[in-house]
């Protein structure tokens, strides 16, 4: 997913239009569209994106229920595209750290098994 929204900080109110890249589960910053080199990289594990009924075309990213950053779309449908992407991307996470949870108490469960020769 990628393209232009504008974003502000939580305790400003005038926001900055920016060309944004979500790929790999990270949240890429260039100034524009045709820029190569990423301003910034943002990680989006720990990320929860929240949105205002109210302000359809405003997204709202936190970590650890802290207001990061303020997004606001030119338009709903584009809105609606970016908090699928970040739903996608988030998903994603958290089935590779569930299906990684899964391998590692199988793993923990026949050493205990095999080595100690009672379950863990």
């Amino acid at each position: 997913m990628s393209g232009y929204l504008q974003r502000s900080k939580a305790n400003k109110k005038q926001g900055k239009r920016l060309w944004f890249v979500i790929k790999d589960k990270v949240l890429y910053t260039y100034a524009a569209s045709e820029d190569v080199a990423a301003l910034e990289s943002q990680p989006l594990l720990g990320f929860v994106l929240k949105v205002d009924p109210l302000q359809k075309m405003q997204l709202k990213l936190y970590h650890k229920n802290t207001l990061y950053y303020i997004f606001k779309a030119d338009d709903v449908q584009t809105a609606q595209r970016w908090i699928e992407s970040v739903q996608r991307s988030h998903s994603a996470l958290t089935l590779t750290i569930n299906t990684f949870f899964f391998f590692f108490t199988s793993v923990l469960s026949e050493f205990c098994t095999k080595h100690l020769e009672t379950p863990c």
